[in-house]
């Protein structure tokens, strides 16, 4: 058996991103953990004090996807927020051929119980190809899950579709301004509804995200099933969150959520006016106010 990769080296993918205080106070505050897998390891990062709080992010991200979320959530959690395998710092599973969501879940389930212990109960708060996964890991937990919120979650078979073949591609010979605005057609047509919204730091941390080595290819997983399978048994410990211009659901937000809510009646729902898919960002008070909302609601006496 070959040796497991080395910890990934901190940040080495970021480096625009840095140049935010939000960033660099996020980071100079978080404790930093690895947890091992037979891949390598996954990399977490921890603020506040509380219960549990799992944040899992999106496609081609990292923690970085919660930036303008982690401070509001550490004030009543203890916010622990993983690089899926295969993206930022944590290492992909070691398997042949595509994992599924279920796969990948499986180290993540692995090193919250190590980093937590395996009875305390847990929340849950997911994003797009995290949510997909995120719903295995929440089977996984079992009666531990309190709540899980998902926020423009993918894995939802026909209701979803693949609207990354309209992002423009970058090339090498791009200068730095060509690049940014590249970096800014593609979040305005995929992640953010609102030209205002697409400010520098969006901009930064995009461009350092999609120039990581990406170890996990989430299309296969996001095309998927298992989120929609996975509901039944969530409920009624799951709501969800969409933007209104989700440029991923089909046909659209309202349509798809009016079908979702015809199959799974009773699935609380929430669609944010004028917002894309990345809201936690685009409308970050508004859907920090929803998250605590419903992350508080559920109380149980082991806590």
């Amino acid at each position: 058996m070959s040796a497991s990769p080395a910890t990934p080296e901190p940040r080495a993918y970021l480096d625009q991103a840095l140049r935010h205080a939000d960033v660099a106070r996020l980071l100079g505050s978080a404790k930093r953990h690895v947890t091992p897998h037979p891949g390598g390891v996954v990399t977490w990062h921890e603020w506040g004090e509380g219960p549990p709080l799992l944040l899992l992010h999106g496609g081609f991200g990292s923690w970085l996807h919660w930036v303008r979320n982690i401070e509001a959530l550490a004030r009543h959690f203890r916010v622990l927020a993983a690089d899926m395998p295969g993206l930022g710092e944590s290492h992909a599973v070691a398997m042949e051929g595509q994992p599924t969501a279920a796969d990948v879940a499986v180290p993540l389930l692995a090193g919250l119980n190590q980093l937590i212990g395996v009875e305390t109960p847990v929340r849950l708060v997911a994003f797009s190809l995290g949510a997909v996964i995120g719903s295995q890991v929440a089977l996984g937990l079992g009666e531990r899950l309190v709540m899980a919120v998902l926020i423009g979650p993918s894995g939802l078979g026909d209701l979803w579709r693949n609207s990354t073949t309209e992002l423009v591609r970058r090339h090498p010979g791009m200068s730095e301004e060509e690049r940014r605005a590249n970096v800014r057609h593609n979040l305005r047509y995929s992640m953010i509804a609102r030209d205002e919204a697409i400010d520098e730091m969006a901009l930064d941390i995009q461009i350092d995200l999609t120039r990581q080595k990406r170890r996990l290819l989430g299309l296969p997983i996001s095309l998927s099933n298992a989120l929609v399978d996975a509901i039944p048994q969530l409920m009624p410990r799951l709501a969800i969150i969409w933007g209104e211009h989700d440029c991923y659901m089909n046909p659209d937000v309202r349509g798809a959520v009016a079908e979702l809510s015809r199959r799974l009646p009773g699935l609380p729902v929430r669609i944010i006016a004028d917002v894309g898919h990345w809201a936690a960002y685009e409308a970050a008070a508004e859907v920090n106010h929803m998250l605590l909302e419903f992350l508080l609601s559920r109380r149980i006496v082991k806590e």
